[in-house]
């Protein structure tokens, strides 16, 4: 926020409503229920008031974490509409096509409601803002429309051309450039063409894309494809598994940068390939050796992370570790399954067992530090522990 720039009431109902819900231990958790009642009654009259330049990026800011508190309290719908107005706000004002060559032109579609187009951005740090708003937006759309398997709040047929964000709070941020112009920035990446998006901000968007990339192009396979559909499913599949590892190669090592962004973004990505190799872990070797390798990278992550000092995490994180469970489980059990068969069932753990088990504990006890600050996360350990005691 700029300085000397108020904010708007429900920006800070919503600031105090995280600051309450926050205060483990506090006296003033007791009025949460209270704190969120008058939040909910300023955002409504938010989306509903004049939009001018000094308030969209409020707006979108309190939608924002709007969202991310009834994800972290599982009250999906509820988390789902502040998103989607989140987006209907970053779209409607054009947030989409910043140094775009047609920036003059906002074409919401999709039902997105028209806001008065904002003027021109006061100085870098204002513009940045709106880029990283709009990235933002973007990047909790990809994740938990992805998470859900719900179609994505930004239409197929939106072209996003905004430079990709810049690390607004680092100490090299005067030295950051943007492009002069920018078009179609995420057809770019996904076409794994070169680009000025080396910020810890943009691979976290980035990571988020892929993810969301993996998850949906695995859940169109079917066993039954035709000759035709099954090629036109392994070029997109090989083209997103080469970006995939690409990328991964692009991303700062978690030893170097243990911060709750790079866990985040490392999961992401590492996550991804689970998600993309799943369908054939059963049947395939190869994939069922990339997807334990993309789940020991994460517990890898895991490892080196000052977890203790993270006061809390993106709600994202509680299904990525999920996802990397149910990975060493399901190896678990195809071993005992083998044992078992092959007359070894009352043998000694043998060591490649006792490695996933202590793999899958890793991630439980992680999952176990976030839970009490995390409804979601909570209610997802617990369905982990079951599935991990049942085999």
């Amino acid at each position: 926020m700029r300085p000397g720039t108020r904010p708007t009431a429900v920006l800070m109902d919503v600031v105090s409503l995280w600051a309450i819900h926050l205060s483990s231990g506090s006296d003033f958790t007791t009025q949460e229920a209270s704190f969120l009642t008058r939040a909910l009654r300023t955002a409504v009259d938010a989306l509903s008031g004049t939009h001018h330049h000094n308030t969209v990026l409020h707006n979108i800011q309190a939608a924002v974490l709007l969202s991310q508190y009834f994800t972290r309290n599982t009250r999906f719908l509820e988390a789902k509409y502040h998103l989607g107005a989140a987006v209907s706000l970053v779209l409607g004002s054009g947030l989409h096509r910043i140094r775009s060559p047609d920036s003059n032109v906002v074409q919401p579609s999709g039902g997105q409601r028209a806001f008065r187009r904002l003027p021109p951005p006061r100085d870098a740090i204002e513009e940045t803002e709106r880029i990283n708003a709009l990235w933002t937006v973007l990047r909790l759309d990809r994740c938990w429309t992805a998470a859900d398997g719900s179609p994505s709040n930004i239409p197929s047929d939106v072209r996003i051309d905004t430079p990709w964000p810049l690390d607004i709070n680092s100490p090299d941020f005067p030295n950051q450039v943007l492009p002069n112009s920018s078009t179609g920035t995420v057809t770019a990446f996904l076409a794994n063409l070169p680009d000025s998006g080396t910020s810890v901000t943009a691979f976290h968007v980035k990571a988020a894309i892929l993810f969301e990339q993996a998850s949906r192009l695995a859940s169109t396979y079917r066993q039954d494809f035709n000759n035709s559909e099954l090629h036109r499913f392994y070029v997109s599949f090989n083209s997103l598994d080469t970006l995939i590892e690409g990328f991964k190669q692009n991303v700062p090592p978690a030893q170097l940068h243990p911060t709750k962004e790079m866990l985040i973004i490392q999961s992401l990505v590492h996550v991804a390939t689970i998600q993309l190799h799943n369908p054939f872990v059963a049947d395939r070797d190869a994939s069922r050796l990339r997807v334990l390798d993309a789940a020991r990278a994460v517990v890898g992550c895991l490892e080196v992370m000052p977890l203790n000092e993270f006061l809390f995490v993106d709600p994202i994180l509680g299904t990525l570790l999920m996802v990397t469970c149910q990975v060493f489980v399901a190896e678990l059990a195809r071993i005992k399954r083998h044992r078992t068969y092959h007359g070894h069932g009352h043998s000694s753990v043998p060591q490649e067992e006792r490695l996933l088990m202590d793999a899958t504990d890793t991630v439980l006890a992680v999952m176990n530090v976030f839970a009490p600050r995390c409804r979601l996360m909570d209610s997802q350990l617990r369905a982990m522990q079951q599935l991990y005691d049942a085999v």
